[in-house]
């Protein structure tokens, strides 16, 4: 039998059998990151092929990003068209042209412990953005986000002025606000981050509301704040294991 030794043992070694296809490189990652893309569409946190995700796999040399694709209708979207690149932005593999925030993403990984990088056109974002320089503290919720959800200024889509913007911000902010633009949420994975980025959307609608009334209201002040964070440290629960 070609390809075996007597024994009947396979000699091909360093290659997928013939007839089956080597494993997909960072396939969990990768799904995780079309899930998340299909996810700001079924919410309405991006329209069209706006917005884009990424998330980090491994650490230090063997670290790599998977981040969406540019211009790819979200329903089209499949794990292996997820582009795979280093840190410094050199794709490792890419079939697609990344986003064009892809700049943006290494950035915030570069200056933050973030894991994962979600950014959305949500409408409430995008209107207070214009509005605010941070978004008011006017409900605890603001607590998910350190504290403090700032609004950097307006900045050409894609250009380096607003990947460094953006990752200053998020230094010490779990979201941030991109003047005339929409919104960036972080978080130790795509969970964490796709929630923040539904508690910013809620936030910047109420914060709406508010601004909206034309009347003094009561802000929560840093101590009251920090006694959210404190508590929100410590909530949630798991379901018990089966």
């Amino acid at each position: 039998m070609s390809g075996t030794g007597g024994d009947g043992s396979d000699r091909r070694t360093g290659a997928a059998a013939e007839g089956t296809e080597a494993p997909m490189r960072c396939e969990r990652e990768r799904r995780a990151v079309v899930d998340a893309a299909r996810t700001l569409v079924a919410e309405g946190l991006v329209v069209g092929t706006a917005g884009n995700v990424s998330l980090r796999a491994g650490d230090g040399e063997d670290a790599l990003v998977a981040v969406t694709p540019s211009g790819l209708d979200y329903a089209a979207m499949t794990p292996d068209l997820i582009g795979l690149h280093r840190p410094d932005g050199t794709a490792v593999d890419a079939p697609l042209a990344p986003t064009s925030e892809m700049g943006m993403h290494l950035e915030v990984y570069a200056r933050t412990a973030a894991r994962a990088v979600v950014h959305t056109h949500s409408p409430s974002a995008a209107a207070l953005s214009v509005l605010v320089e941070e978004v008011p503290p006017i409900h605890y919720y603001l607590a998910l986000f350190g504290g403090r959800v700032p609004v950097v200024g307006y900045a050409p889509y894609g250009s380096a002025e607003l990947a460094e913007a953006a990752a200053g911000a998020l230094e010490g902010a779990g979201g941030c606000l991109l003047g005339n633009h929409g919104a960036v949420t972080v978080g130790a994975d795509l969970g964490q981050a796709l929630e923040r980025a539904r508690h910013l959307e809620w936030l910047c609608e109420v914060s709406l509301r508010v601004l909206g009334a034309g009347r003094p209201y009561r802000a929560l002040s840093a101590e009251e704040m920090a006694e959210v964070g404190a508590r929100i440290g410590g909530y949630g629960q798991r379901p018990p294991e089966r």
